[in-house]
């Protein structure tokens, strides 16, 4: 195992024929570094520094070239891994009171932990409820409790009337099958009636005893002519008998039937109104479930944005902007390329048009042509705002705006930039 490391190491450091991955983009050129692809982008991580660096594959000027030497890349991401420890161990030992250096293992989480977009989310809508004031804060609190109660309260009555329309079909269901019970208990009894019919019963008690003498008398050697008559004529009675049973027999049967054909019609009818019924139910009761789950959630918001402001809340992601849009200028569109995993759209809109749906946000991704996103001018003013996932290359365009209304809109990505040196 040592002569292996030893050979391993020693062809290295002295092989002059490898060669690590490497990245040219925006002019500039990264040799001797781990190329990580994953779905939309690159990660490049600098083994030097311990830093990791994305860019979108979807952009046209850039170059990657990844090693086929596993061995060679294997130790180019392990000399990477050991210098994003080093750096985190150093920030870990630096004080409460202190503020840990953006060093390579804050950018790591920000590629790969979602809670970052989340805390976007947050911030991006504490940003704008600020902007109220607290009388106007505190109206819209309630208003939400108390809309957000009423739907949630609207889907749950309606449950609960499903629910009893379908207990009171249950009741009529169960009628019915009752009746059909005792319908097939009516055909079963007429049938036994049937072939219960005393004349029927006498006939097949004297064809049996004359049958039984009739084989005593053979047994003993005697005539038994007089008796084979008698057995014929009992069988030739009892026959006409058991066909007249069998005819009431058929006849019961035959009622009996064609009315509990009806029953099952009418109870499939119901069963069906019962389905309709419990599908309705399903839907008003997960309905009323996601309502009270967004009411919560939006008040939950709201609290939480309350409290961050009287707790004197820091923002923990700055924002560079990018472009934007505005209705002094004759364009309506514009288009960006993020390297960043998240990126938001913000947007603010003359308040006359506000609610009106006279105001809509598209986004639609440049390389597909496949629509993101949207939004209008509809959404509550602490909601005007979107943020998307990157990387890429998208188009920002405005839409259905009323004549002469005012708006701007501008695009923002996180400015996370790394200082190793710091």
């Amino acid at each position: 195992m040592r002569r292996t490391r030893t050979l391993l190491l020693f062809s290295l450091v002295f092989s002059t024929e490898l060669t690590a991955d490497t990245v040219s983009v925006d002019g500039e050129r990264f040799s001797d570094v781990y190329v990580a692809e994953t779905s939309g982008y690159y990660n490049v991580l600098f083994p030097d520094t311990g830093e990791v660096r994305s860019f979108s594959s979807k952009r046209r000027d850039i170059k990657v070239e990844i090693s086929t030497d596993h061995t060679l890349r294997a130790a180019l991401k392990a000399e990477w891994e050991s210098k994003r420890d080093s750096l985190q161990n150093g920030a870990d030992a630096i004080g409460d009171q202190e503020r840990p250096p953006k060093v390579a293992t804050i950018a790591a989480e920000y590629f790969h932990h979602e809670y970052l977009r989340d805390l976007a989310e947050f911030e991006s809508a504490l940003r704008l409820w600020k902007l109220a004031t607290p009388k106007q804060r505190a109206s819209i609190m309630s208003r939400e409790s108390r809309v957000g109660s009423a739907r949630v309260a609207e889907k749950v009555e309606q449950a609960g009337q499903l629910a009893e329309s379908r207990e009171m079909l249950g009741e009529e269901i169960g009628e019915w099958e009752e009746l059909l019970h005792d319908s097939k208990r009516s055909e079963e009894k007429g049938i036994q009636r049937a072939y219960s019919d005393f004349s029927l019963v006498l006939r097949k008690n004297m064809l049996e005893d004359s049958q039984q003498r009739r084989i005593l008398e053979a047994s003993k050697g005697r005539d038994v002519t007089h008796l084979d008559q008698e057995v014929e004529h009992n069988q030739n009675e009892y026959e006409v008998r058991r066909r007249r049973a069998e005819g009431r027999a058929k006849e019961v049967s035959a009622m009996e039937r064609a009315r509990q054909r009806a029953l099952n019609s009418e109870i499939k009818k119901l069963d069906s109104v019962d389905k309709r019924l419990q599908s309705d139910l399903t839907v008003a009761q997960l309905t009323a479930e996601d309502r009270a789950y967004r009411a919560f959630s939006k008040v939950d918001l709201l609290q939480r944005m309350e409290s961050a402001i009287q707790n004197g809340y820091n923002y923990q992601i700055p924002y560079l902007e990018l472009a934007g849009i505005t209705s002094e200028r004759a364009a309506k569109e514009l288009k960006v390329s993020v390297d960043q995993p998240f990126w938001r759209v913000c947007w603010s809109v003359d308040p006359t048009i506000a609610g009106t749906r006279q105001f809509r946000i598209a986004i639609h991704d440049i390389d597909s042509g496949r629509l993101v996103t949207g939004a209008t001018d509809s959404v509550p003013f602490y909601k005007r705002y979107l943020v998307l996932k990157g990387p890429g290359e998208f188009r920002v365009s405005v839409t259905n705006v009323l004549e002469g209304a005012s708006y701007r809109v501008w695009v923002e990505t996180p400015d996370l930039a790394l200082d190793t040196e710091n």
